[in-house]
């Protein structure tokens, strides 16, 4: 499996089965916010449930400590909104 040490640039989305969530937890960790594109990633591989449990528990408590910022919740939301089934008139 490959795995993902740096952050890809902003217009590039890395396929969640290969993102290094250890890493990304750290960053929270560090108290330094996602950007938008590791943020999309980030619900995404929540969505396919690429990412372990504990992993997960572990990001959401570390967002929760550090706050969650502008740039997450854009991200965040974007995926969810182009999950959305769109209502017919």
């Amino acid at each position: 499996m490959i795995a993902v040490t740096q952050t890809p640039p902003e217009n590039i989305s890395i396929p969640s089965e290969f993102y290094n969530w250890p890493a990304l937890l750290q960053q929270l960790l560090n108290r330094q916010s996602l950007t938008t594109p590791q943020a999309t990633d980030l619900m995404q591989g929540w969505l396919t449930d690429s990412i372990p449990h504990v992993l997960s528990g572990a990001i959401l408590t570390a967002i929760q400590a550090k706050g969650v910022s502008a740039e997450e919740l854009v991200g965040m939301a974007s995926v969810l909104q182009s999950q959305s089934p769109v209502p017919s008139p």
